[in-house]
């Protein structure tokens, strides 16, 4: 059978990292939890597009936005679980909208926070027409600016370090790395 190992490693520990990697774990394929800094407003609305909360009132608009998550490839979003997330202190589901707020949403969002914990993007998406074009970056930061509001200066996001798309999106918000957790490849037993 196949098995995974991974370790945590601090982004400081030059010599626990240095020892994972001669012993075969590898960094392309890590984990970096990352922290983002709340920005001081939501900046400018993307031409032609809205920015608004997603309804979730409903049993049907809860299971919409577990199916368009699905959808776009985020998969650990479960019924129970988004029903959790929206009884913490801090949530955010924010939706990106093109031609009105009556289409489908072109990407959404969502963040939450447990109480006493610091809250963790839990999701986001761009739909494969509207990707490349910054509309990530314009609903990160309306999402993080709604957090802002609520008096949160930072929020969490883990990125896989291998996944261009996400590593830059941390960059363009000045992420910093909290900690790393280095993936084995595989093996086979």
């Amino acid at each position: 059978y196949s098995i995974r190992k991974n370790t945590n490693v601090e982004p400081k520990d030059t010599r626990l990292l240095n020892f994972c990697l001669y012993n075969g774990l590898s960094v392309g394929n890590s984990e970096e939890l990352v922290r983002l800094h709340v920005p001081a407003d939501g900046g400018p609305d993307a031409f032609g597009c809205t920015l608004a909360p997603i309804p979730l009132g409903t049993l049907e608009q809860q299971n919409a936005l577990i199916a368009r998550m699905t959808q776009n490839g985020l998969n650990h979003i479960t019924l129970p679980y988004l029903q959790a997330l929206t009884r913490n202190p801090v949530f955010v589901a924010l939706g990106l909208f093109y031609g009105g707020d009556n289409r489908a949403p072109a990407g959404e969002c969502i963040i939450s926070g447990a109480p006493g914990c610091e809250p963790e993007l839990v999701a986001i998406y761009i739909t494969e027409p509207y990707r490349g074009n910054g509309l990530g970056k314009r609903l990160l930061r309306r999402a993080l600016s709604f957090c802002g509001q609520s008096g949160v200066p930072s929020v969490q996001a883990r990125i896989m370090a291998a996944s261009q798309p996400q590593s830059r999106l941390m960059r363009a918000f000045g992420g910093d790395q909290l900690s790393q957790t280095l993936l084995f490849p595989g093996m086979e037993l």
